[in-house]
């Protein structure tokens, strides 16, 4: 058996080596077909109980074994533990390794965190069946989506659109903005709410955008639960690059063809200098999305992010295209703390209900607030929430 140790992002481009040497061949009786993995960090063993061993030095490797033809080999892998895993995990899987070498095409297995090429069986060129953890179950049971609690920033914007003034008055960077007060309670709403429910019911993985009104929420709504809040960047909020805490009114009288750019491609499409557009953010959901499901087989998942990001969930999730995703901010305006909650259904996630504010609306302190405003919001681009 061959055990290879913490592959990280292995890449077809890293098969040259064993490509090569499956080529050549060593001996009439031995086929070498090529086992290829990348790692982008430390190093580690692997080896088998007779000739020929392998091992790999430290940084990007490649490599291949000569192996005899004809024999299954299970190979196994383990990456390093993600930091709110209890453990690292392990995964294998069978491999026959067929005779007619240049038939042998390299099997991508992407794990997200950690991939893997092994030589699998062909027939005509075509991999017979998806390279797959051997006897892992995947997917989790519930995803719920939180937005974050209103910040300074949302009041700013609101207060700026209002005047018509071309720039937010508020000095912190995007990523610093705080939760206002109001936006402090309905953090706490949802933490009573969260309290309140039985434990079979209740997140066991939470994961934060790391912008400090995400991760404000997170906290507060979780202070009663013994629960780590994970941060990752690809949740976080839209870049909106040279238009950070510019209202549209400010970009039409500094860049006026800017304007006209956004009303030529579209809002989905549209990409302002330096930032994002909405099609960025949804390449950034799509991966953690199915790094989330292969990780955490009947986990109850949790994320605190921001409208646009859980707009591009809803997006991946539910199929929607572009001009529905778009209208939907119009039509069904995300309100600051609502929860959109979808429940796996025969191994697919459904949609049980978008934007529940019932937390927020039972709290005798904290009150629901959004932007309902339509022609605001094409015209706010300052705190794209």
């Amino acid at each position: 058996m061959s055990k290879y140790s913490d592959p990280v992002g292995a890449t077809p481009s890293n098969t040259s080596a064993a490509t090569a040497a499956a080529a050549s061949g060593s001996t009439s009786s031995v086929n070498p077909i090529g086992v290829s993995v990348r790692c982008s960090h430390g190093g580690g063993t692997a080896s088998r109980a007779s000739t020929p061993s392998i091992a790999w030095r430290t940084g990007a490797v490649a490599w291949a074994i000569p192996v005899p033809s004809n024999t299954r080999w299970k190979v196994s892998w383990r990456r390093p533990p993600a930091q709110w895993e209890r453990r690292a995990q392990w995964s294998s899987v069978w491999v026959t390794l067929s005779p007619v070498t240049r038939n042998i095409a390299p099997v991508w297995h992407r794990n997200l965190a950690s991939a893997l090429i092994v030589g699998g069986k062909t027939r005509g060129g075509a991999v017979e069946k998806p390279l797959a953890a051997e006897g892992q179950s995947r997917g989790i049971v519930e995803l719920v989506l939180v937005r974050h609690g209103e910040s300074v920033g949302n009041v700013a914007d609101r207060e700026a659109i209002a005047a018509k003034a071309h720039r937010l008055d508020l000095e912190a960077r995007d990523a610093d903005v705080e939760l206002s007060e109001e936006g402090q309670k309905q953090a706490d709403a949802l933490g009573e709410h969260l309290a309140s429910l039985p434990k079979d019911q209740r997140p066991t993985i939470v994961v934060s955008s790391p912008y400090q009104r995400a991760r404000s929420t997170a906290e507060r709504a979780l202070a009663a639960l013994d629960l780590e809040v994970v941060i990752d960047e690809r949740i976080r909020e839209r870049e909106l690059g040279i238009f950070d805490g510019v209202t549209w009114y400010g970009i039409e009288a500094t860049h006026p063809e800017e304007s006209a750019r956004r009303a030529r491609v579209g809002k989905f499409y549209y990409r302002p200098p330096g930032g994002e557009s909405w099609a960025d953010v949804i390449l950034r959901v799509r991966s953690i999305l199915v790094e989330l499901q292969e990780r955490f087989h009947g986990e109850r998942v949790w994320l605190f992010s921001h409208e646009a990001v859980i707009l591009a969930f809803r997006y991946v999730v539910e199929g929607l295209d572009e001009k529905r995703v778009v209208a939907l901010q119009k039509e069904e305006p995300l309100a600051n703390c609502s929860m959109t909650r979808y429940r796996a259904v025969d191994g697919a996630l459904q949609l049980v209900r978008a934007d529940d504010t019932r937390p927020v609306e039972e709290s005798d302190e904290a009150h629901v607030t959004h932007e309902t405003d339509d022609a605001a919001e094409d015209a706010g681009a300052g705190q794209d929430t």
